[in-house]
């Protein structure tokens, strides 16, 4: 969950320190891609999206903001592949919502990801977001809803999701909204309070359901009867229960293994969860 007013307000701000003409290239379209410079978030496939978008169409600047250990390597990578030109290299920066809000599209090509923080920025400030689908990523950015994804580690497939935005205004604009809209709504630390306390209620409700139910089969005890107490491993396998139980229910050797990798004083004693067991229709199940 994400602190929505003070990012918010961040999102208004100039960037500092300020872009220059080269960073900026007017009259060329954005692309952003926030990450660290580090192989799993996978800047190589980028880059090599981009030499293959340069062939279509080059009215594009893309940025890389953020620094790591692969920074040397990268630059290397787009001298060759000829797209030095449309690259710049913020490095660190603290003004991210600020660079957001003035860029056009945000790219993340992760081959490992769960639910990152710059997809969850990107779309509260309203950009078209194209991202792998590593990990719950898809979870994130949902396909032509918010943004676009792309099959990881698929260069090819990243430049034709770009130029697809590229090319197509009404769309980014559609994907824009959409991820605004979501992204305010669903990753606010309002919404993630009311989840988990949710979780909680439904936790609380369950308990007082199993309690109820308890109370609603007073014979269970009766029914079932504390009447086994183990000796040793050696004992029956049926004799890990404390309830009077008919053996042909259940699978014996697999019983009697469990019987042998317990402490001898273990037994199970819930008689509903043993009910629940003896009335099972499906034998697999």
């Amino acid at each position: 969950g994400m602190d929505l007013v003070p990012f918010l307000e961040r999102l208004q701000y100039e960037p500092y320190p300020p872009i220059d003409a080269e960073q900026k290239q007017a009259n060329k379209l954005t692309i952003a891609c926030p990450a660290r410079l580090v192989p799993e978030k996978d800047h190589k496939t980028l880059i090599e999206a981009l030499s293959i978008l340069k062939q279509k169409r080059d009215d594009f600047v893309c940025w890389l903001i953020g620094d790591g250990k692969l920074r040397d390597d990268l630059e290397r990578q787009a001298e060759n592949l000829g797209v030095s030109d449309h690259l710049v290299f913020f490095g660190d920066r603290w003004d991210i919502p600020a660079l957001l809000r003035i860029s056009d599209i945000v790219v993340l090509p992760s081959i490992q990801d769960m639910h990152p923080y710059t997809l969850m920025e990107a779309q509260i400030a309203g950009k078209p977001c194209i991202a792998s689908d590593a990990g719950g990523i898809p979870e994130v950015v949902r396909h032509h809803e918010t943004g676009l994804i792309f099959e990881t580690g698929n260069s090819r497939q990243l430049a034709e999701k770009i130029l697809q935005l590229l090319n197509d205004p009404a769309l980014r604009s559609l994907l824009a909204t959409n991820a605004a809209h979501r992204g305010i709504i669903e990753y606010s630390s309002k919404t993630l309070a009311e989840k988990t306390l949710n979780v909680y209620d439904q936790a609380i409700n369950a308990k007082k359901s199993a309690n109820q139910y308890k109370l609603e089969k007073p014979d269970l005890t009766g029914k079932f009867g504390l009447v086994h107490n183990r000796t040793g491993q050696n004992d029956p396998a049926e004799s890990i229960f404390q309830f009077q139980l008919d053996s042909s229910k259940f699978d014996v050797n697999q019983w009697s293994t469990v019987l042998q990798n317990v402490p001898t004083d273990y037994s199970i004693p819930d008689s509903a969860f043993i009910e629940a067991l003896t009335e099972q229709k499906d034998p697999s199940a």
